[in-house]
């Protein structure tokens, strides 16, 4: 349908604040954020509190001890529908390890590079850009609205998941800014489903011995480890949408040494609840059950698993399609082709979705390889999912 006369005052004046707002990003970018570097997270939040209460949020911070703070905002007087809108202030990017800049793409002049620019500074400034249109204009005034930032979302959220189911039990609607994707025919893509995921950290303590002297009084742990690689590996099964990825395996002292120690970090991936449950009941099985023993005395490893956050998936519900589907016909409107997807990686989102909350994900900016040197987005989605968050929020409100 037609843009009414307000929601085309408010695109006119979001692709009027383009230059700005990829100045913006710049800025956000040149921010370390990294999830362990606190003091980068806050400094970032604090950049973005003093933008929302210009958009005449009232702004809170939570401190939770161990990780940067989270950020909450909230309009004032509220009525009607409930939106939230859930984002993150963290990065991947440890200090030091990239410049931390946005450039253009050298091979693309359409795209713009950076450290945690798509995933999600753009997400962030996307936010911005649509809260400060509506309140310019005078529409975000007596809404109900609650946008929540987390400071450690990269690592599951686990300081905050507690707060964001509490916050978004209380809303009708959440939508998530973490960044859509491009696909193949010139348009772009958010989300509607995520896999659940369970991340554990495993300890294998065995005997130390001199490899050369008295190989045979030692009990490897680096082979109690193998074992234990070779086992998670075979939980695999993409048919039913269950991975599992042992990413880091540590082990040894030195070259001439039995391992008395080994460490295994362990990601899995579930698109079914019942399943996950069943595939993180196999893992704790293998990861705590030994496989070696010390021939002589029969002495096993020590065996430690700690299990770490998850999440449970994120499923798409009739009322989330319904929404999809408004989304999918409201960006026509802006001249925008958009379509749903799945993806496998997990976000803040799911947290909301499995309570049942209708949540919709992927409406930051439109980029692709996030988490690498790499990382890019298109610059003129800045804009477009800017008026795309707009007008769904103008859009929401009515309904």
């Amino acid at each position: 349908m037609p843009l009414s006369e307000s929601e085309a005052l408010v695109v006119k004046q979001l692709r009027a604040m383009a230059p700005d707002l990829e100045a913006q990003l710049c800025r956000f970018v040149k921010i370390d954020s990294h999830t362990d570097h606190h003091e980068g997270v806050n400094a970032l939040g604090w950049e973005i509190e003093q933008e929302l209460m210009k958009s005449g949020l009232h702004t809170s911070a939570f401190v939770t001890g161990c990780s940067g703070q989270y950020l909450m905002a909230r309009t004032r007087h509220g009525k009607g529908n409930k939106l939230m809108l859930l984002g993150h202030l963290d990065t991947v990017f440890p200090p030091g390890s990239v410049e931390l800049a946005v450039v253009p793409d050298p091979q693309d002049p359409l795209k713009l590079m950076g450290p945690g620019a798509t995933d999600m500074k753009g997400g962030l400034v996307v936010m911005l850009a649509a809260l400060r249109a509506l309140q310019d204009v005078g529409l975000l005034a007596e809404k109900s609205l609650t946008v929540l930032l987390s400071a450690d979302e990269e690592t599951g959220s686990p300081a905050g998941r507690d707060l964001i189911a509490k916050e978004a039990e209380e809303h009708h609607l959440c939508l998530v800014l973490e960044a859509g994707s491009p696909d193949e025919k010139g348009g772009s893509r958010f989300v509607t489903s995520r896999k659940g995921m369970a991340r554990f950290n495993l300890e294998i303590k065995g005997i130390a011995a001199h490899s050369g002297v008295a190989k045979e009084a030692g009990l490897s742990a680096a082979i109690e480890a193998a074992h234990k690689i070779i086992a998670l590996e075979a939980l695999n099964d993409a048919s039913v949408g269950n991975s599992v990825n042992v990413g880091v395996c540590n082990s040894g002292s030195s070259v001439n040494t039995v391992p008395e120690f080994a460490h295994l970090k362990i990601d899995c991936r579930f698109s079914d609840p019942g399943r996950g449950e069943t595939l993180v009941e196999k893992i704790r099985q293998i990861c705590q059950t030994p496989v070696t023993s010390h021939k002589d005395t029969h002495a096993v490893p020590e065996l430690g698993l700690e299990e770490l956050c998850g999440h449970q998936p994120f499923v798409r519900s009739e009322a989330i399609g319904r929404m999809a589907q408004r989304i999918v016909d409201w960006g026509k409107d802006l001249g925008l082709t958009l379509e749903e997807e799945t993806r496998g990686g997990a976000s803040d989102g799911n947290i909301a979705a499995a309570l049942g909350i209708p949540t919709v994900d992927g409406l930051g900016v439109v980029g692709a390889k996030i988490h690498s040197n790499q990382e890019w987005l298109y610059r003129q989605s800045i804009v477009d999912r800017s008026c795309l968050l707009a007008l769904t929020m103008m859009r929401f409100y009515e309904l």
